[in-house]
């Protein structure tokens, strides 16, 4: 039998069956909310166990803060300048160097609350690992569990990206301009400043690997190495920031040596270790994996795979364990990290690449870093 009038009547909801449904979500929607809350707290509460001797925080209320302007976004959060804080007494002080994360205003429900509990994590870690001088210092929080927290932070010049592309590449394009003064050959030249420019190179990858290594004497795993998560401050000094993916590794987790059973294909695409994209059990190999990529990436000033489609670089990269082309002119230990650093087996990855054993003694060795001819 058809539906008929009198039987589609039934199916348009009377008012006080749309506002006991309204009063249900609405109760489910507070009980999300507070259970996500609760998830925060009990996982900053746990972390502060495992970090017992962390410092410190001044925290404050987004009232006392005068926020400047945007300096930039991401997928759930965004960094302002911060040019002052007040006191509970009113009185301001003034800053230039520092600024201030919290979530996006366009998120809401339980997206915006995933992205405090996030946020407040990423808090606990710096608070325990920012004493790391290439690490970012959290100078203050908003309060835990409110709906605005925030971290205060350094305020940083650049990105090791803008160092890439906006500094080192246009240098290494015009490595043979304006140079008739200096009465060398255009081949000395270019064999100069090539070295001089990747000693330079070499200097910052030694920080950021000294901070990596410092996550990981802690155990914590970071999950999204890549030259945007690394900042140059004022002075030129490399810090590591944005642990919104970070984890730490606990040992009711571990399924073998250096393998944990942790969310997989978490991460950047062209950054992330083969395991981790194809849902296997991975551990600190990852990090060295994606600062191997990274090194290529700093060393030839070229995006990584930038000629392949999500589909083939899965294929090529993840599936056929191809990689990026290695410069035979390179000196062949940095050859060899490279190799070892990104191979397919995690196993064989050297996890003492993360310490500066390796890369500290590079630029004391400028004549290895004479191209030749």
């Amino acid at each position: 039998m058809g539906v008929g009038f009198h039987d589609d009547v039934d199916l348009i909801p009377d008012k006080r069956t749309v506002s006991s449904r309204i009063d249900s979500e609405s109760k489910d929607s507070s009980r999300r909310a507070k259970m996500l809350q609760q998830r925060c707290m009990d996982s900053v509460a746990k972390m502060r166990e495992t970090f017992k001797n962390s410092r410190p925080i001044l925290q404050h209320r987004i009232s006392q803060l005068e926020i400047g302007e945007t300096l930039g976004r991401g997928g759930f959060g965004e960094v302002h300048s911060l040019r002052s804080i007040s006191s509970e007494d009113g009185e301001h002080e003034t800053f230039t160097s520092m600024a201030l994360k919290q979530i996006r205003g366009s998120l809401y429900g339980a997206q915006r609350l995933q992205a405090q509990a996030d946020l407040a994590k990423e808090a606990e870690f710096l608070r325990a690992l920012s004493t790391h001088p290439n690490i970012i210092t959290l100078h203050s929080t908003g309060i835990i569990g409110s709906p605005d927290f925030f971290l205060v932070m350094d305020k940083l010049e650049k990105t090791f990206e803008d160092m890439i592309y906006k500094e080192w590449k246009p240098l290494y394009e015009q490595r043979d301009v304006n140079n008739s003064e200096m009465k060398l050959s255009k081949r000395e030249i270019k064999k100069e400043n090539t070295r001089n420019l990747m000693i330079s190179q070499i200097k910052l990858l030694i920080e950021v690997c000294s901070a990596y290594s410092f996550l990981h004497d802690n155990l914590v795993l970071f999950r999204d190495v890549k030259p945007e998560n690394v900042g140059i401050d004022f002075d030129g000094v490399a810090k590591v920031f944005d642990f919104g993916l970070a984890r730490e590794l606990k040992e009711e987790e571990q399924v073998s040596k250096d393998e944990y059973k942790l969310t997989p294909q978490t991460g950047s695409r062209v950054y992330m270790a083969p395991e981790v994209f194809t849902s296997q059990p991975y551990g600190l190999p990852y990090d060295v994996y994606s600062f191997s990529i990274m090194f290529w990436e700093t060393l030839t000033m070229e995006t990584p795979y930038s000629n392949l489609t999500k589909a083939q670089h899965a294929n090529f990269a993840m599936l056929n364990s191809r990689r990026p082309p290695i410069d035979p002119k390179w000196p062949k230990n940095i050859q060899q990290l490279l190799t070892s650093g990104w191979s397919r087996d995690p196993s064989k990855r050297p996890i003492n690449f993360m310490t500066t054993d390796q890369l500290a003694f590079f630029p004391c060795l400028a004549p290895a870093f004479a191209v030749s001819a």
